[in-house]
């Protein structure tokens, strides 16, 4: 009789769910860049209402975000569509999980510095639609304040006394705020891991 250990089989396990898990992002991602020459109506009838929408000009910038892994919120994919006339012009994959995506990610603090000066545009199609979305931070209503959330980890466990165990978690978020023109100006990281995690 041949016994396989619970750690090959757990590897196993892991190496097919993680194939499942991406097998329909990867499609999600592709069907969505199929939309380029539909309009906008069209891709709201399908996808539903966009999660982000920023104009420049008579161009719109408009995001869904297509998937968030829940055990790794780094691994995601959004489609960010370039819309004139209410017609999709081009369309854009931004995430680490998408099928075509060739950015290299970078360590989140050094990635912070690196986005001051950026246009949003130039944010959405590198890191995809943001988590949150703020527009009423001083100094002016005209602002918009991208919230980038990396999610928690956690470091360990430690027991007191044989009775107690605290575990540490650790997090990182990216809080990017832009100006009226649309330029990012201030550029900040919080929660401890953001010097580790890759985004």
């Amino acid at each position: 009789m041949i016994r396989i250990s619970s750690f090959v089989l757990t590897a196993l396990f892991l190496l097919f769910s993680l194939g499942c898990a991406t097998i329909p992002v990867k499609e999600m991602s592709a069907d969505a860049v199929s939309m380029v020459g539909e309009s906008l109506e069209t891709a709201a009838n399908t996808l539903g209402e966009p999660d982000f929408r920023h104009a420049v000009d008579a161009t719109e910038y408009v995001g869904y975000r297509i998937h968030t892994f829940a055990q790794s919120p780094v691994r995601r994919c959004s489609v960010i569509f370039v819309v004139d006339d209410e017609q999709i012009i081009e369309a854009r994959l931004a995430g680490l999980s998408c099928h075509e995506t060739n950015r290299k990610p970078m360590k989140v603090n050094q990635l912070a510095e690196q986005l001051k000066g950026k246009t949003i545009p130039e944010v959405v199609t590198m890191l995809g639609t943001p988590d949150a979305l703020l527009t009423d931070n001083p100094p002016t209503d005209s602002d918009l304040v991208m919230i980038y959330s990396l999610g928690s980890n956690q470091i360990g466990t430690f027991e007191s006394g044989g009775t107690l165990g605290v575990g540490a978690q650790v997090s990182c978020t990216m809080t990017l705020t832009a100006d009226s023109a649309g330029t990012v100006i201030k550029s900040e990281t919080g929660g401890g891991n953001c010097w580790a995690t890759l985004f």
